[in-house]
């Protein structure tokens, strides 16, 4: 039987009371929905203050101010 699949039959046992309700299942659309609002809100640059910024600057070995390709890109 298909997930979330509720008939006539089904309604009027539950009514009864012979069948417990069926609990709603979350669909894979609504999932990916949850987890992103969850990551758009997340940022992990606004949680840093600009000491922390400076040290993964640092950190960031593709971050070379003496990279001659970066010189003639900012030029």
């Amino acid at each position: 039987m298909v997930h979330d699949v509720r008939t006539e039959w089904d309604d009027v046992q539950v009514k009864m009371g012979n069948y417990k309700p069926h609990e709603k299942v979350q669909t894979g659309y609504e999932n990916f929905m949850e987890v992103t609002e969850e990551l758009e809100v997340y940022d992990s640059k606004y949680n840093m203050n600009a000491q922390q910024l400076e040290e993964k600057a640092e950190d960031d070995i593709d971050f070379d101010d003496d990279d001659e390709f970066m010189k003639n890109y900012r030029q």
